[in-house]
C-alpha cells in the first residue's frame, strides 16, 4: 500500500484535517511540474473544508475553477 493510502486511511473520518494532507500534496506535486495531480489533490482538499479562508487559498494558489472534485468547472 502506497504511503499516501496509508495516511488518507488514518485520517479518515477527521475530514477538519484531512485537508491539509492533500492541500501539502497538491503543493508539493506542483512544485515537481506536476500540475494535472496538483490540482487533483487541490480540488480534493478544496471539497474536504468548508472554510471559506482555507477555500479562498486553495483559489488563489491553484485557480478560480476548483470543482471539490479535483478538475475544471465545466463552463
Amino acid at each position: 500500500m502506497a504511503a499516501n493510502q496509508r495516511c488518507a486511511r488514518r485520517c479518515k473520518g477527521r475530514t477538519q484535517i484531512a485537508y491539509l494532507y492533500h492541500a501539502t500534496r497538491a503543493e508539493l506535486l506542483r512544485a515537481a511540474g506536476r500540475e494535472g495531480e496538483a490540482r487533483a489533490a487541490a480540488g480534493r482538499a478544496f471539497a474536504l473544508t468548508a472554510n471559506p479562508s482555507e477555500r479562498a487559498l486553495l483559489t488563489l494558489v491553484h485557480g478560480p475553477d476548483l470543482d471539490g472534485a479535483g478538475g475544471p468547472v465545466p463552463g
